[in-house]
């Protein structure tokens, strides 16, 4: 229970912060949870829910104006285009953090696409949705086994993205990791279930 009138003096110390994070914040303009409990003093037992609508709602642990939670900030929206192009031209050839500095896409950015699933998180790398299951096709067309050179050379990438994704397919069982290095995919039926 929450008296009504402190209730709404909440709602708007809320709304001012979810104002002033997205502003310092533009790339990623989603006020986290914990930091909204933090700057209000809320306790744990409080959902944050009972203090959103009035234009704010909850998206995956942050809290946003609704504008915000719908759409992509501009800027990012942009550089997740020409990204997304350069990887539907070669999907395995992930950006260097060079290239994601010259695109404008932060740290913050990346986590953002990634949480709303705009981007795949394959090791340090970014990579268009989907990608493991494409790297698992193209694997499927190699002798068994293979070598990460070999995996390299059939998705046309660099050792550099070969190996975490290698290492991804192994947590995911989808392949076996043999005591020389080299991988065998597994059968779809006999993966270890996740």
């Amino acid at each position: 229970m929450v008296d009504a009138a402190h209730a709404a003096w909440l709602r708007a110390a809320l709304t001012a912060e979810v104002d002033r994070y997205a502003a310092a914040h533009p790339a990623d303009p989603g006020l986290p949870h914990p930091l909204a409990r933090q700057r209000l003093g809320l306790p744990e037992a409080l959902p944050l829910a009972a203090l959103t609508g009035d234009g704010l709602v909850t998206r995956q642990g942050r809290i946003y104006r609704a504008p915000d939670a719908e759409a992509l900030p501009a800027p990012v929206s942009a550089a997740l285009d020409r990204l997304l192009k350069a990887l539907h031209a070669a999907p395995f050839r992930a950006p260097t953090r060079r290239e994601l500095d010259a695109l404008g896409l932060t740290a913050e950015s990346l986590a953002l696409l990634v949480r709303r699933r705009h981007l795949e998180r394959v090791g340090p790398h970014h990579l268009a949705v989907g990608a493991l299951a494409r790297a698992e096709a193209r694997l499927g067309t190699l002798p068994q086994p293979f070598t990460v050179g070999e995996c390299a050379r059939a998705l046309d990438t660099s050792r550099r993205v070969a190996v975490p994704l290698l290492e991804a397919l192994d947590a995911a069982g989808v392949t076996r990791r043999h005591s020389d290095g080299r991988r065998t995919l597994r059968p779809a039926g006999s993966r270890p279930l996740a």
